[in-house]
C-alpha cells in the first residue's frame, strides 16, 4: 500500500504543476508562495511532430502523452490490498 500511496502522490503533484497555470493561471514560487502566470498566452499547444499537446507553464510545458502515461501506470499498479475502505464509507461518497 506505501507503494501506491507513493506513486498517487507524485502524480498528484504532476497534475497540480499542469492545473494551476492552466486553470487558475498562477504557479508556485519556491514551492509555496504563488505568483500569476502571464494571460497573454495560450494555455495550450500542440508539438505536431511529437503529436503531442503540452500543458502548463509557458516556460515548462509538461507532456499530455506523459501525463497520461503516468496516470495509467499508476492506477494500472492498483492492488486490492491497496484499498483501505469501500467507496460508499468514505468520506467523499458524503458530498454527493
Amino acid at each position: 500500500m506505501i507503494q501506491f500511496i507513493e506513486a498517487i502522490k507524485k502524480l498528484k503533484k504532476e497534475i497540480e504543476l499542469v492545473r494551476m497555470p492552466s486553470a487558475k493561471m498562477e504557479k508556485k514560487k519556491n514551492g509555496k508562495r504563488k505568483i500569476p502566470v502571464n494571460s497573454n498566452r495560450c494555455h495550450d499547444y500542440w508539438d505536431i511532430e511529437k503529436k503531442d499537446l503540452l500543458i502548463g507553464e509557458p516556460d515548462n510545458p509538461f507532456s499530455v502523452r506523459l501525463l497520461i502515461k503516468h496516470y495509467d501506470s499508476v492506477f494500472s499498479s492498483l492492488r486490492k490490498e491497496d484499498i483501505v475502505k469501500r467507496h460508499e464509507e468514505s468520506d467523499l461518497y458524503l458530498c454527493y
